[in-house]
């Protein structure tokens, strides 16, 4: 794609076609020919915000973490830098399709998801955050990075079965050259903590809260709130004023719904104090059903619920460079934390964001670990 098309050729890349466009970014499908071609997306900000610094900066924030992360459950970054101007993010193309679009198929066709499934999505993106929350900085320090927008516009199932988290825009962390204003809520409402709605301290915990509405919603097929005026949503979360999971989904474990409700405490000392917890709660879940879930019966349900669309990329454009391999099927018990009763006080909050002095500084040294290349002058 040219610049008459309205976005600058890439050097070393080869775009196809627009992916996604929202918020602040734009994805596009291209090959990356300093890999043999291999598929990627690549992310570009919007035109209209590179004239404020702050929407740049928030961009650079991204770069800066997910360069940081290994993770199989999330997506990986492969390179990042500049075309003139314009910062661009070169990461794993995921073939597959968000939760959110999995639970509007289904509510279309009057389905239940399957509790295994839901289930399952639920602790790989547990696995992904107790990767995320316990990520050192390159000096071995804990970063402290919370995503911030757990929700199932964020979370991507592909169409073999993997699954990933996605869109680390607000995350935050020791790394972030930005702080949040005063009064300002990031995140999507539906799945806003009870803190973040009372102005009270964002931390790995409120990833937790999040997660936990995913589940309500793969289990129930609605998020907890949906009923409430935008007024009445602050209120009723701050007291965990909500529809019972079993009131909606008689058919639910009580193990499960448990889980739901521990993620979901209002209270911090009552919820999951790690992500790693949680996951360890999921897993005895699905150790006793009659079937443990796998990748394969999510690769099996996309193909149920989207079968025009489970070959379209390939059949184009061959293979995504991406698998159903996942870390959380080959785990041992014995690298899980026990679960925990969760902790008396409020954790530390997260350390403070840098100060602009020392920003650009801090996010020099890490976008060089992905071999971010200098601002160039736009062709002609």
């Amino acid at each position: 794609m040219g610049s008459d098309e309205g976005r600058p050729e890439v050097p070393g890349f080869e775009v196809l076609e627009p992916v996604a466009a929202g918020g602040r970014g734009e994805i596009y499908l291209a090959r990356d020919l300093e890999r043999e071609g291999a598929l990627v997306a690549l992310k570009f900000l919007r035109a209209e915000d590179l004239e404020y610094t702050d929407r740049v900066r928030a961009f650079l924030d991204e770069v800066a973490h997910t360069s940081l992360l290994e993770h199989p459950t999330v997506v990986k970054v492969y390179k990042g830098g500049f075309v003139g101007r314009e910062p661009y993010l070169a990461m794993e193309y995921v073939d597959g399709i968000t939760l959110w679009e999995i639970l509007e198929r289904a509510r279309r066709l009057e389905m239940r998801l399957p509790l295994g499934a839901s289930a399952y999505v639920t602790a790989m993106v547990a696995d992904a955050l107790a990767y995320a929350h316990a990520l050192e900085g390159p000096d071995g320090e804990p970063l402290g990075l919370v995503h911030r927008d757990v929700s199932t516009v964020n979370v991507m199932v592909t169409f073999d079965g993997a699954v990933k988290l996605v869109d680390f825009g607000i995350a935050r962390s020791k790394l972030s050259s930005l702080r949040t204003a005063p009064g300002i809520v990031k995140g999507k409402l539906d799945y806003l903590s009870p803190e973040q709605c009372t102005g009270g301290t964002v931390d790995a915990q409120t990833d937790i809260y999040s997660l936990g509405v995913v589940l309500y919603e793969l289990i129930t097929g609605r998020r907890p709130y949906a009923d409430c005026e935008f007024g009445e949503f602050f209120d009723r979360c701050a007291r965990g004023d909500r529809p019972k999971v079993h009131k909606l989904r008689p058919d639910v474990s009580p193990r499960l719904e448990r889980v739901v409700d521990r993620a979901m405490a209002v209270k911090k000392k009552h919820r999951y104090g790690t992500a790693s917890a949680m996951l360890k709660d999921v897993r005895g879940f699905m150790d006793r059903l009659p079937e443990r879930p796998t990748s394969s019966t999510l690769a099996a349900l996309l193909g149920e619920l989207a079968p025009a669309e489970v070959a379209r990329v390939q059949a184009s454009y061959g293979p995504p460079d991406t698998t159903a391999v996942s870390s959380f099927d080959n785990v041992a018990e014995a690298m899980l934390g026990a679960p925990e009763a969760g902790p008396d006080t409020d954790p530390d909050p997260v350390p403070p964001s840098l100060t602009p002095e020392t920003a650009a500084a801090a996010a020099g040294e890490v976008l060089s670990l992905i071999h971010i290349s200098e601002p160039t002058r736009p062709t002609t």
